[in-house]
């Protein structure tokens, strides 16, 4: 099973078992049911959405090409490349972790020539 293979199904009260638990007018219940149904379909088109293929660092790092270009920013070094069809941005910090490994190796779709943003994932 999937990060995606859920399900919002669940049981929900009746019109009647709701009436009868609060006490409600027609409409307000109807509303309410209209509402949460709206909701259901919604996260069940939400947790449709396929996760990309290969959209992990260990996949990304694996298969990008780099391009040579390199900018060396105030906390380390920006490496572009080229991943499925696109260019992603990998930033790795200068700064090292007790483990001796930098404190931040990233893979961004964006970067300015300052700052990378829209992270795609970190490694882990």
């Amino acid at each position: 099973m999937s990060d995606n293979d859920f399900n919002t199904s669940r049981a929900v009260l009746s019109y009647s078992q709701l009436r009868g638990l609060t006490g409600w007018p027609e409409i307000l219940i109807r509303d309410y049911l209209g509402i949460l149904d709206d909701t259901v379909q919604v996260a069940d088109q939400v947790a449709a959405i396929p996760t990309p293929a290969g959209a992990d660092w260990t996949a990304i790092a694996t298969n990008a090409e780099y391009t040579g270009e390199q900018t060396s920013i105030s906390a380390g070094v920006v490496y572009e490349a080229d991943y499925s069809g696109g260019t992603v941005y990998r930033f790795i910090s200068t700064a090292l972790g007790v483990n001796g490994y930098p404190d931040e190796d990233s893979f961004y779709s964006s970067f300015d020539g300052v700052t990378p943003t829209n992270l795609i994932d970190t490694r882990g």
